[in-house]
């Protein structure tokens, strides 16, 4: 039987991702205890997969591999952090959306890191982002915790676009090896925080729990690095953002959340500034 194409597994990876908002704002657990048990599910199963196959060893990584791997697990566990809160602290969809900036996000970070070179079409590509950011607050008070949601949302897209940056420089290792270090480190965030974190929850509440661990980030995750290796980097950013829309169709649909004019608005000129400054760029000039 002939495996799924590259665009396949990438879709069914995105259908994954969409249902993270909805899933995390369902359940009682808080952002800590969420983050501590899908990192640890999906470190013990590709920890596993990884011996199975007994294709890398880490111990043989240069200081230069170490360092760029704990830097992309920070990273990672710092977006992962944010975007829970985000979520938790305005509302699925609009966690969702604020963490949709990261792709304009990128375009700055390789400017400023001198990766690629920006042209006007990234800088209105950022402005659209921004412009859709900011249409979706509805009252511009710190307290109000659909900012503070937003601005989670937006840390955590920070984060997520250092991840390109770091891997770009660290692709000597194998993908796997990567993700692992990449799930480890990132515990290095939530295991401090765990004295804070909500444990109480019922059995099918556990069983999302699991599902995030095991299914999302676990299954979604390797699907989404075997389609995005194999795909033109274009594609891989356009489709990405298929993400949006079904994390905010099963917000409305399963958790009754309002989808308004406002959230409409801002959806659009985000994802619009994002495919606008994505396309493929130039590198920068040595």
């Amino acid at each position: 039987m002939q495996s799924p194409s590259p665009l396949l597994r990438g879709l069914f990876a995105l259908l994954l991702f969409g249902s993270v908002p909805c899933t995390i704002r369902f359940i009682q657990l808080d952002s800590i205890a969420i983050g501590i048990v899908r990192l640890s599910l999906a470190a013990i199963g590709l920890g596993i997969i990884v011996r199975l196959k007994q294709s890398h060893t880490i111990s043989i990584l240069s200081k230069r591999e170490w360092f760029l791997t704990i830097l992309a697990g920070l990273a990672f566990g710092l977006h992962w952090l944010f975007y829970f809160l985000g979520i938790k602290l305005s509302s699925a969809s609009l966690g969702a959306l604020g963490f949709s900036t990261y792709g304009a996000q990128l375009i700055v970070l390789s400017w400023l890191l001198n990766i690629n070179e920006i042209t006007i079409r990234h800088v209105i590509g950022v402005i659209l982002a921004i412009v859709g950011s900011i249409v979706l607050i509805p009252e511009f008070q710190l307290h109000s915790n659909i900012t503070i949601g937003l601005l989670s949302g937006f840390l955590s897209g920070t984060f997520y676009a250092l991840l390109p940056v770091i891997h770009k420089k660290n692709n000597s290792i194998p993908d796997d090896i990567r993700a692992l270090g990449q799930f480890v480190f990132a515990l290095c965030i939530f295991i401090p925080l765990t004295p804070f974190a909500t444990w109480e929850a019922s059995a099918f509440e556990w069983s999302l729990a699991l599902y995030l661990g095991l299914i999302v980030t676990l299954i979604g995750h390797t699907l989404w690095v075997q389609a995005s290796t194999a795909l033109p980097t274009y594609t891989t950013s356009v489709i990405s953002y298929l993400y949006l829309p079904a994390a905010v169709f099963l917000s409305w649909l399963l958790l009754d959340e309002e989808i308004t004019p406002a959230i409409l608005a801002g959806g659009i000129l985000i994802i619009s500034g994002n495919l606008v400054a994505l396309q493929p760029q130039k590198p920068a000039l040595q």
